[in-house]
């Protein structure tokens, strides 16, 4: 098949279909929107061949095992992947209580009366301090996330720098 015809192919998964219903002990109800598994009938053998091959059918990747073979999960609206950007952050920009902030380096998260309060970071090679009014939420990722809140004196103390001293 040449490449008009992969082409041509892949537009045809425009019909996706449900595949799985994810499990509810690993995802909440009230946020998911509708989760699809990109799948055809090339797609459908390849599992079959997979499962007769002795490798174990994992129906959600995003519960409590990721090991097998199976169909990754995606948010599909209007025919394309609607990821979190865009169903939760994009809608939630207008609202005056939230400020977002890319391209900065977050140095350390203030801590006041034993919560977080704010953050400190870098804007343009300048210091910079943003206050919460109510909460503090990050988000750098799995690794990001436990680095920033270690460099704040969040945690285990053997892994914390010592009083005084901020991340990088």
């Amino acid at each position: 098949m040449g490449l008009e015809g992969r082409a041509a192919g892949f537009h045809r998964f425009g019909e996706q279909r449900e595949f799985l219903q994810p499990s509810p002990a690993w995802h909440r109800r009230a946020a998911l929107r509708r989760q699809r598994a990109l799948c055809g009938p090339a797609e459908l053998q390849w599992l079959e061949a997979c499962k007769a091959a002795g490798f174990k059918h994992n129906p959600d990747f995003n519960g409590a095992d990721q090991e097998g073979v199976g169909f990754f999960q995606f948010v599909i609206k209007d025919g394309e992947r609607f990821g979190t950007a865009k169903s939760y952050l994009r809608p939630a920009l207008e609202r005056p209580n939230l400020t977002l902030k890319t391209g900065v380096l977050v140095i350390r998260i203030l801590i006041g009366q034993g919560r977080a309060v704010g953050v400190e970071y870098l804007e343009n090679g300048r210091l910079q301090t943003a206050l919460a009014a109510s909460e503090v939420v990050m988000s750098a990722g799995a690794i990001g996330t436990a680095q920033q809140l270690l460099l704040s004196g969040i945690g285990p103390a053997t892994n914390c720098p010592p009083s005084g001293e901020a991340g990088p």
